[in-house]
């Protein structure tokens, strides 16, 4: 997909508020979109790539700002991943753990913000284990894929608490977001 089909599916996601990501068993050969985050009037989409060697993929994020009714695209970034395809991994798979912070982003809003805090927006990306059913991100849902790569958007630089969730909706454990000690930002 060229750079403006990207966006353009993108902005189809953004409209529907979901993405239909494949539960993928092979290696990724192409584009597809992974996962999408909506908090108010910001989002980030998130797009994998297959890289030449056929045993590694990118994880590619698009951050939007929702400005006048549309969605304005600001930038993103992107990470490369040492697996052929992204899976959902066991506990022991994490290190033990039941999710793991595994990319982030910063970006600047363009519209100036009514509260200074409000200025950024902070992308984080995380690998659910295979026993994590949902995520909360502070108190907001976020949709978790089967294949349990999540990208999580939030309006401020302030820490934010990814909480993983066993299917009967108890917590399994907790990760604290701290974007103030990933970036140097001017206050």
């Amino acid at each position: 997909m060229t750079h403006e089909e990207v966006l353009r599916e993108c902005r189809r996601i953004l409209e529907d508020g979901k993405v239909e990501a494949p539960s993928f068993t092979a290696p990724v050969s192409g584009t597809f979109p992974l996962n999408c985050d909506i908090a108010e009037d910001i989002a980030v989409v998130t797009f994998i790539t297959s890289m030449p060697d056929d045993r590694s993929y990118c994880s590619e994020h698009y951050v939007f700002e929702r400005a006048d009714g549309a969605w304005e695209y600001l930038g993103g970034g992107s990470a490369s991943m040492d697996s052929p395809c992204p899976v959902r991994l066991p506990r022991t798979g994490l290190g033990g753990a039941h999710l793991r912070l595994t990319g982030h982003g910063l970006t600047r809003r363009r519209r100036p913000a009514l509260f200074p805090e409000r200025r950024w927006i902070v992308t984080a990306e995380l690998q659910l284990c295979d026993e994590a059913a949902a995520l909360l991100l502070n108190d907001r849902p976020v949709t978790v894929p089967g294949h349990g790569i999540v990208s999580a958007v939030w309006p401020t630089l302030q820490p934010a608490t990814a909480t993983a969730l066993a299917a009967d909706g108890r917590a399994l454990s907790s990760l604290v977001l701290e974007p103030r000690t990933w970036f140097h930002t001017p206050e």
